[in-house]
């Protein structure tokens, strides 16, 4: 699974369904100045319209409207897949407390009750927008993906199993769980990276794999109802949506999309477990290190790798002697280039088509 960071305001686009249309031009000037794209509706119909066709981040929907109040509005959007996730905040004026329920009841967001300060509009907007980058993490394809869910399918899978989770921020070398462990979660990252290792029999750390936002982790066990096979390490500061064993079980019986999108994942982590093993055992150390160079060089993007010489050595299963001088033939190679812990690839398509 994979995710991008949040993003500005400049680059949201809010939806405001409101038939006055005094009111939904001052709304749209409030947002416009914030920063933020916004997009009108005149009708409950135009604007179920537009959410359909504008994909907007964020809907902003007045109760009493002629023609389809907002409750019928919500109602048909969450129906739908394609505009189900959408946050979705009534703007009315009325203030009582069964009209809120009943949009809460509903799958509304949140509720702001008219009139309304300028700020408390705009704080509204962003903790919603906020809130909904941390849960909407689009599930990240594995190249080895053997599931047969649409990306609609996918990503509604993912944010019912998102809305079910609660966040938790981890310190650099932080265990999110440890080897032995009865499962107690499966975990989404939603910033930051961490290790998945192993320690053999004769007291030698592995790295089997790193994760970055967006990446789902910690489910074979749960799926198989079995102690945590692996320690899980924040290489950095993190924070991950932890979402507990019993309510991803009921998420699989009651949503098969999210069963068919974990039972893939789990087909593709076995997948890959295979590949590590036959690297381990068959390819040449020159071309691990390369591998781990290549990885590393597609999972932190440019940044400076939060990892040591020991960890990179962990990870492509070798000593970090052997590591380090591996790094130094492919610098004087002219492969990579290192300036402290920022390894840049200058020759990528050398490192690939190392031999074996």
């Amino acid at each position: 699974m994979h995710a991008r960071s949040i993003k500005t305001a400049t680059m949201y686009k809010i939806l405001v369904i409101e038939d006055n249309d005094e009111v939904r031009d001052n709304m749209s000037d409030i947002l416009s100045l914030a920063g933020y794209e916004a997009i009108g509706a005149a009708s409950g119909m135009e604007g179920i319209q537009m959410a359909r066709t504008k994909s907007p981040d964020l809907i902003l929907c007045d109760v009493m409207m002629p023609d389809l109040d907002g409750y019928g509005v919500l109602k048909i959007l969450v129906e739908s897949e394609d505009t189900a996730t959408i946050p979705f905040v009534f703007v009315t004026a009325k203030s009582d407390q069964e009209d809120m329920r009943r949009g809460m009841n509903l799958g509304a967001d949140d509720y702001v009750t008219k009139p309304f300060y300028k700020d408390e509009l705009l704080r509204i907007v962003e903790i919603r927008l906020r809130k909904r980058a941390h849960r909407q993490h689009k599930a990240r394809i594995p190249d080895n993906w053997t599931g047969f869910l649409s990306k609609a399918a996918l990503d509604g899978a993912m944010d019912t199993l998102c809305r079910a989770g609660n966040l938790k921020t981890y310190k650099r070398g932080e265990a999110l769980f440890r080897e032995g462990e009865q499962v107690r979660d499966a975990f989404l990252l939603c910033s930051g990276h961490v290790k998945l290792q192993k320690t053999t029999d004769f007291d030698k750390t592995i790295i089997v794999f790193v994760f970055s936002d967006g990446d789902l982790f910690g489910y074979p066990e749960l799926i198989a109802n079995r102690p945590y096979e692996h320690d899980a390490v924040a290489l950095t500061e993190c924070e991950a949506r932890l979402v507990p064993a019993d309510k991803v079980r009921a998420c699989m019986m009651s949503d098969t999309n999210v069963a068919d999108m974990m039972l893939g994942l789990l087909a593709c982590g076995l997948l890959d477990s295979d590949g590590r093993m036959l690297d381990l055992t068959y390819v040449s150390v020159r071309k691990r290190c390369a591998n781990i160079l290549l990885l590393g060089h597609k999972i932190f993007d440019g940044k400076p790798w939060p990892m040591s010489r020991e960890e990179l050595a962990q990870w492509a299963g070798t000593a970090k002697e052997t590591f380090i001088r591996n790094l130094t033939d492919f610098r004087e190679a002219g492969y990579i280039d290192i300036d402290q812990s920022r390894v840049t690839l200058t020759n990528v398509k050398a490192l690939r088509e190392l031999p074996y």
